[in-house]
């Protein structure tokens, strides 16, 4: 699969910043100095609800960062994610600037830190922005039946990442986890969107609740 925008900016970034964090916790780290809550208002998704497996998928491009883009781009200090981008050595600041140069032309040793904080901006806000695929109705949708092990096996994971573990459906909130006996279990369907297309495309699969 194609690395998302998000992808390869975070390994760019990755090269430089990522030290001993595994790809998950970093590319968490991204968003979590980029996103600053609203006054008064307690987002836990980023740190708490949200799997690390929902990063990893955001790292290596598996999923896009659409659903998550939507929740944070109103509330993003550039300034944090420059102050963050600041924790680098002399001898790399020439090598980041040359690598980020394809992406931000105007980069310098003295605006690295807000041209990658601006370019980052503009990647959440065209993910926040890009068109939904969308909710399958109930009459084009086709449920895979004898497949539906196999699709849950190659896709399943990486397509509850992509709702943010919600059913997509319209006035649907259901959880696409259950607890049982304390443990958080997968609950949910792998559904085709449309028949027509090819059942074997990701992109034509959606998580929903039973």
């Amino acid at each position: 699969m194609d690395k998302t925008e998000f992808s390869e900016f975070a390994h760019a970034l990755g090269t430089f910043y990522q030290g001993s964090d595994s790809p998950e916790k970093f590319a968490r780290k991204l968003f979590e100095n980029i996103y600053i809550p609203a006054i008064n208002r307690t987002d836990t998704f980023m740190s708490t609800d949200m799997d690390l497996r929902t990063f990893k998928a955001y790292y290596y491009g598996n999923n896009d960062i659409s659903q998550l883009a939507k929740k944070i781009s109103g509330n993003l200090d550039l300034g944090n994610f420059a102050q963050f981008l600041n924790n680098i050595s002399e001898d790399s600041l020439s090598s980041l600037c040359d690598t980020f140069q394809q992406w931000c032309p105007n980069i310098t040793p003295d605006t690295f830190g807000m041209e990658i904080a601006e370019y980052f901006q503009k990647i959440i806000e065209k993910a926040a922005k890009a068109k939904r695929k969308r909710t399958p109705s109930t009459t084009k949708a086709k449920k895979v039946q004898s497949a539906e092990e196999k699709y849950k096996e190659r896709y399943g994971l990486g397509l509850v990442a992509e709702e943010l573990s919600v059913c997509p459906n319209d006035l649907c909130t259901n959880p696409l986890y259950i607890r049982i006996n304390g443990k958080i279990e997968p609950s949910y369907e792998v559904v085709v969107i449309d028949p027509a297309e090819n059942a074997d495309d990701e992109n034509n699969l959606i998580a929903m609740c039973p």
